[in-house]
C-alpha cells in the first residue's frame, strides 16, 4: 500500500472543476490487474472455456468529448491493448489463446462515457465489432467489466461547485472502482470520500478511502445474495489548468460476509488495482508518484 503524507489544505474557490478540452485528443494509459482467487471465465468463441486466477489489461486510448446538456459526451479510442492472465493449472494454452483473440477484439474499438460536469462517470460502454450472438455477447461483456475495472481510476468525483472548501466530500451513486464483476448491477451501501492532501501550483493532489458491503443486484433481489465487505484506497492528480486527472489509481480488498458459505473456504472474492497516467503532448506518460 502507498505511503505519503501531505498537509490538509483547502483548495481556492472554484479550482476544483472538471471540464474537456474539445480541440484535441486526451490520451490515457491504462491498466489494471484483477486478482479472482476462486476463478474467471474467459470465453472462447467456439463453446471452450478457460479460468484465470488473475487477470491484467492494458490499454492506451485517445479521447474525444463534446458537450451533451449537462454532461459530457466522450468517446475513447482504444489504441493498442494487451491481455494476460494465470490460468487454472491445465487450462494455459487455452486462456493464451483466448486472450490474444479479445485484445485483437479490443484494438480500435470505441469506449463511450458519459461524463457528469463534476467528473463522475454516469455511464460506460464498450463497442466492437463481431458476429452479434450470444457467445459474442458474454465474450464482449467480460471485456467490458475488464474495460470499466480500467477506467476506473478516472471515476473521480469532484467537490460541489469546485470548492472543497478544507473538507473531506463524498462520491454518490456506486463509484465504479466498488463494482462487482455482473451485468446485473451492484446492490449495498458504499461510502466513498475524498479529500485534498497537497497541491503544487496548479496541480492538487487527492486521497480517497471507500469502504462498502455490497452483493449483485439480481441475487439481492432473489434474496440469495452473498455479502461481499468491499474496501478501496486511492490517490490522483488533478490538473487545474486542464481541468483534468494528470493521473489516478485505486486498489480494493474484497471479503466474504461472516454469514457466507464462501468466508469458510480459502477463496476470496475479486479485488483489483487499476492506475491511470495521462499521455502528454510530447508522448510522455504522467504516472503516479511513488
Amino acid at each position: 500500500m502507498w505511503m505519503w503524507l501531505w498537509a490538509s489544505v483547502a483548495v481556492a474557490d472554484g479550482n476544483l472543476l472538471w471540464r474537456w478540452p474539445e480541440a484535441a485528443a486526451v490520451r490515457y494509459h491504462l491498466e489494471t490487474v484483477v486478482d479472482a482467487p476462486g476463478g474467471r471465465v474467459w470465453f472462447a468463441e467456439h463453446n471452450e472455456v478457460a479460468r484465470a486466477t488473475r487477470q491484467m489489461l492494458v490499454v492506451d486510448v485517445s479521447c474525444r468529448g463534446t458537450p451533451s446538456g449537462k454532461r459530457f459526451a466522450i468517446e475513447c479510442l482504444i489504441d493498442d491493448a494487451t491481455l494476460r492472465g494465470k490460468a487454472v493449472p491445465g487450462e494455459e494454452a487455452l486462456l493464451k489463446s483466448i486472450m490474444e483473440a479479445d485484445q485483437e477484439r479490443l484494438k480500435g474499438a470505441l469506449v463511450t462515457l458519459s461524463v457528469g460536469p463534476d467528473g463522475r462517470i454516469r455511464s460506460l460502454d464498450l463497442m466492437a465489432s463481431g458476429t452479434p450472438n450470444g457467445r459474442m455477447a458474454q465474450i464482449m461483456e467480460n471485456l467490458r467489466q475488464m474495460v470499466r475495472r480500467a477506467f476506473s481510476p478516472l471515476d473521480v468525483q469532484l467537490p460541489k461547485r469546485g470548492d472543497d472548501k478544507g473538507k473531506k466530500w463524498s462520491q454518490k451513486g456506486t463509484p465504479m472502482a466498488m463494482e462487482l464483476r455482473t451485468n446485473q448491477g451492484t446492490s449495498g451501501g458504499v461510502v466513498m470520500k475524498h479529500r485534498v492532501s497537497g497541491t503544487d501550483g496548479l496541480l492538487v493532489r487527492i486521497e480517497t478511502t471507500g469502504r462498502g458491503t455490497v452483493s449483485e443486484g439480481s441475487m439481492m433481489e432473489a434474496g440469495t445474495s452473498a455479502m461481499i465487505h468491499l474496501t478501496a484506497k486511492g490517490r490522483s492528480q488533478f490538473n487545474t489548468a486542464l481541468g483534468a486527472l494528470d493521473w489516478s489509481e485505486v486498489a480494493t480488498e474484497a471479503s466474504f460476509s461472516a454469514s457466507n458459505l464462501g468466508s469458510f473456504s480459502n477463496n476470496k472474492p475479486a479485488s483489483h488495482s487499476s492506475w491511470a497516467a495521462r499521455v502528454d503532448e510530447a508522448g510522455v506518460r504522467i504516472e503516479p508518484e511513488p
